[in-house]
């Protein structure tokens, strides 16, 4: 079960779909009630909220074995669930959880930003305050994370009733006061060390409730831990889920319980997956991008964690999806483990795209110019390599060879002028560069 904060939605969760290795698990989204689309919107008070979350888990998983991870708000829901249903609650996680619901009663950190930059705050636009407030790292990286995971459920919330739940915010559970007895099952709570919404203290001050608990306050991160330090939070994540398994008796996903389900069956026909591959990407929706990541991540399976042609794959779906920064370490990984045939040429483009989109546009001209006389190249790509280099020299600052590059690419494909056409594309490369 995954369970948003304050004025977000479902969203903002959707990262540890690719930071943490969740294979073998049925995840639950849960959208609380300022969430567009809730069908519970009655809530008067974080009690409230809390209680309904645990019906809706109720109804959605009777009496299986969970594990549950809450963020900010969501982490007091997660924990008063854990807490009411810990026959059955075999996990608990926050991030940046809430522990102490009276803000004035909250022992916080100064805000401090570790590494600001005013045209990464002008980029926010109109949602500036709201990206300044919770993030301690400005970069290209955190704010792409913020308009994908943040901004949406930002701009859909239904002020109303959040301003309804705000004015009884304090009227929350506080389990481990409640609580007879420590919670047994593995725990983790991962907090900024710069997060000035929630701090850290005070959740640190509950560990001896959590004897299976691992307490993290990691440094370079503000309330939106997780876009900020992805790495990280993806390996204690992944890391607690192993946890988790022992605790129920299950080595893997293979021997999970019934809450997990199994992992795919290794031993699949090479032609076949190619088939069911390419049936994927005729289905793929960008729209939808936790159903084509939960669409592809099976097939990925099938092949192993190391093989360059589902690595390849995972690569170009985080692609698809707009997930550049994530997408470039997984086509480097998936080249360097020997990725071969059409898929290899089709990695370098789709490689330099990325850190073309990303800024890198030179690491992009050099891995195409690679390309140029390498035998990689294949009719799957022909010279479009070309185009992308095109691309690449425009945003350097070269527009002539920009151009001459583009030109050469379309000129054999004319029925007339190519000639002239090819010659005109020449002589650009004699005329110095504005500014030259």
């Amino acid at each position: 079960m995954l369970i948003h904060g304050f004025g977000v939605d479902h969203r903002i969760m959707q990262p540890l779909e690719d930071l943490a290795d969740l294979s073998g698990w049925r995840r639950i989204y849960l959208d609380l009630p300022w969430a567009e689309g809730s069908d519970d919107r009655s809530a008067t008070s974080p009690r409230d909220v809390a209680d309904a979350a645990l019906a809706e888990i109720t109804r959605e998983i009777g009496s299986e074995p969970f594990a549950v991870i809450g963020n900010s708000f969501g982490a007091m829901v997660a924990r008063h669930a854990a807490h009411a249903m810990r026959d059955q609650c075999i996990g608990l996680a926050t991030l940046a959880g809430v522990f102490v619901s009276d803000h004035s009663q909250r022992r916080l950190p100064e805000h401090r930003v570790i590494q600001r930059d005013e045209r990464i705050l002008e980029c926010a636009g109109d949602w500036r305050e709201q990206y300044e407030e919770m993030s301690v790292v400005h970069s290209e990286a955190t704010l792409r994370a913020f308009e994908r995971s943040v901004l949406p459920g930002l701009r859909a919330s239904d002020q109303e009733i959040m301003e309804r739940i705000s004015a009884r915010y304090t009227e929350a559970y506080a389990p481990e006061i409640d609580a007879s007895a420590p919670f047994p099952a593995p725990a983790l709570h991962v907090f900024g060390r710069q997060d000035q919404v929630v701090g850290f203290e005070d959740g640190f001050a509950t560990s001896a409730h959590y004897p299976r608990g691992t307490f993290v306050a990691l440094d370079g991160a503000g309330h939106n831990l997780h876009l900020e330090r992805p790495s990280v939070v993806g390996a204690l994540v992944s890391d607690w889920l192993d946890r988790v398994r022992q605790f129920a008796g299950a080595p893997g996903p293979t021997g999970a319980p019934a809450s997990l389900h199994p992992a795919p069956e290794h031993g699949v026909a090479s032609e076949s997956w190619d088939e069911r591959i390419d049936q994927f990407w005729e289905r793929a929706d960008d729209a939808d991008p936790a159903g084509t990541l939960d669409a592809l991540r099976p097939l990925v399976a099938e092949r192993g964690p190391n093989d360059p042609d589902g690595v390849y794959e995972w690569a170009s779906v985080h692609d698809f999806l707009g997930r550049e920064e994530e997408a470039i370490p997984l086509y480097e990984a998936a080249l360097a483990a020997g990725l071969a045939g059409a898929r290899r040429p089709q990695a370098v483009i789709q490689l330099a795209s990325s850190l073309r989109n990303v800024g890198r546009a030179a690491e992009a001209a050099a891995l195409l110019c690679g390309l140029e006389e390498s035998p990689d190249r294949d009719a799957a790509v022909g010279d479009a390599h070309r185009a992308f280099l095109a691309l690449a020299l425009r945003d350097m600052g070269q527009p002539d060879e920009a151009l001459r590059l583009a030109l050469l690419a379309l000129a054999p494909t004319l029925p007339r002028y190519r000639r002239s056409v090819a010659a005109y594309a020449e002589s650009l490369a004699a005329r110095p560069e504005n500014g030259e």
